[in-house]
């Protein structure tokens, strides 16, 4: 059968660690049914690709980022039969792996609404960036490389143990992202995809 030439239109998220790779993307774009061997393509390395056919972003295609030897971008690219790729000139970004080594206050009120400063290095000014507070998510913002701001969500009563996860990633909220800990004060969970 025939279709029409892939185009990408756009990544979520758009970037993730060079060192690691492992970054869950959604690619999205018009028209990916109808093939039969989905790969993407980040910079000259190639990737096995999936369609998604069910959700908010069916009739789109997920790929795991490889890992890069450095920090920079590359063109993600897509094809439908293994061969003939999409020339859509979209960048993924990639970055030095995210460091958490601080959060202040570390602890507030467990009915949420403190203004909480993640203190670490490497911080991208992505769109897709999440502070989760035990099962609750909160948008964090980008204050600077050394540094986001969060939210905290209502928790459980005082003195009940806790986690926060620093997600830069829109997938990483669907919990498939994979993470690495650091402990601070409490426990913090670093996630970044």
């Amino acid at each position: 059968s025939y279709y029409a030439q892939p185009q990408v239109r756009e990544l979520a998220p758009t970037g993730g660690p060079a060192t690691r790779g492992e970054t869950l993307v959604i690619v999205r774009g018009p028209g990916f049914g109808g093939g039969s061997d989905y790969r993407c393509r980040f910079g000259p390395t190639m990737v096995r690709s999936y369609l998604l056919e069910s959700g908010p972003d069916a009739g789109n295609l997920t790929c795991t980022s490889p890992a890069e030897m450095a920090a920079g971008t590359v063109d993600v690219e897509v094809t439908l039969n293994g061969q003939q790729y999409s020339r859509s000139d979209v960048l993924f970004a990639y970055h030095e792996p995210e460091i958490v080594s601080s959060l202040s206050p570390s602890s507030g009120d467990f009915l949420g609404s403190t203004v909480v400063r993640v203190n670490g290095s490497n911080f991208q000014p992505f769109v897709e960036r999440l502070c989760r507070f035990g099962g609750h998510e909160s948008e964090a913002t980008f204050v600077s490389s050394d540094e986001v701001r969060c939210l905290s969500s209502p928790s459980t009563p005082a003195g009940a143990a806790s986690t926060v996860e620093l997600n830069f990633s829109s997938f990483a909220r669907r919990g498939q992202a994979r993470s690495e800990e650091r402990r601070v004060g409490k426990e913090c969970r670093s996630r970044w995809s």
